[in-house]
């Protein structure tokens, strides 16, 4: 195409379009681009729910075993990651249960080893494991297994029969309080489990 041609064709060009063409897409296209991103984060909002959903809906079944014991690891136990913060130790003193409060990883063995030291007990009594579970039924449907949670959640310490001899003694219902209140106090401030069981091993 010769130049003058093409400048002719040019000047046939309507001075609103050259306006229009530089002040970017026209407001129906920014509309679609703003229904598309409203779109993106309801998808984004819904997923988010449903992984809430189905996270309030699992087992609670969080197991610690001492170490030292010979039971065997099931699956049902958790891998949890250990927090620092403030523990409240419970204790008899004069025939009274105290407190105190303890920076210390929540974990099951290092509260109980505080409230030890608070009440003055020997090494020979161990903490075996610590078990909290819920009520809840688990179903299995096309080879897809879930859980729904229950309305009930114990909790279950379990220590060495050293422990005993301790309770037994004045005071001992004094002191096996101040172990519940311990134990089921500790970690997060928002879950009290619904019954508590102390076993022997």
């Amino acid at each position: 195409m010769k130049k003058e041609k093409l400048f002719e064709y040019l000047g046939e060009i309507d001075d609103d379009m050259v306006t229009s063409a530089e002040g970017g897409p026209d407001k129906g296209s920014r509309r679609r681009v703003y229904a598309v991103a409203a779109a993106a984060c309801v998808v984004l909002i819904a997923g988010a729910v449903i992984m809430i959903y189905n996270k309030s809906n699992e087992r609670v079944t969080i197991d610690y075993m001492d170490s030292t014991s010979q039971s065997s690891t099931d699956s049902s136990q958790a891998d949890i990651a250990i927090e620092v913060g403030e523990a409240q130790i419970y204790y008899i003193k004069d025939g009274k249960l105290l407190s105190a409060t303890e920076e210390l990883p929540f974990d099951p063995q290092e509260v109980f080893a505080a409230w030890k030291r608070y009440n003055s007990i020997g090494d020979e009594v161990k903490l075996i494991g610590v078990h909290i579970s819920d009520n809840g039924t688990d179903t299995e449907s096309g080879g897809v297994a879930a859980h729904t949670a229950g309305d009930k959640t114990v909790m279950t310490v379990t220590v060495s029969s050293e422990l005993k001899s301790y309770l037994e003694k004045e005071g001992g219902e004094l002191l096996e309080q101040s172990l519940q209140k311990t134990m089921t106090g500790y970690g997060d401030k928002n879950f009290t489990p619904d019954e508590y069981r102390l076993e022997y091993d």
